[in-house]
């Protein structure tokens, strides 16, 4: 939701506050709101971390190292793969960040 439907949704900025504050006051909210937002992101992270750490506790065998191999896209571009990851005897596929070759790795495994 953005900062005008939030503020529409919470009609305290118009009904309680006195004419001279509500430029101030509307700040504050504005402020207040995108702490929130911020918060959510954060919250979002932490849950997709501890999936990934679940998905990871579980797997028998696993390989990580660093790597610096170049690999092509489907659409023909170029990227550096980060990391090589395998486990329970399957090598999965290299992705630029160790975040997506976790995420694609548990997407195999469902």
């Amino acid at each position: 939701m953005s900062f005008a439907g939030w503020k529409k949704k919470n009609k305290v900025m118009v009904q309680y506050i006195p004419d001279g504050y509500r430029a101030m006051a509307y700040l504050v909210a504005q402020a207040a709101y995108k702490a929130g937002e911020r918060q959510g992101r954060k919250d979002a992270e932490y849950i997709a971390d501890a999936e990934r750490y679940r998905f990871l506790r579980d797997l028998n065998g696993i390989e990580l190292r660093t790597v610096c191999q170049g690999w092509i896209r489907p659409d023909g571009s170029r990227f550096n793969a980060s990391h090589y990851f395998a486990g329970n005897d399957t090598a999965f596929t290299a992705y630029e960040t160790l975040d997506e070759t976790i995420d694609a790795a548990m997407k195999v495994k469902k």
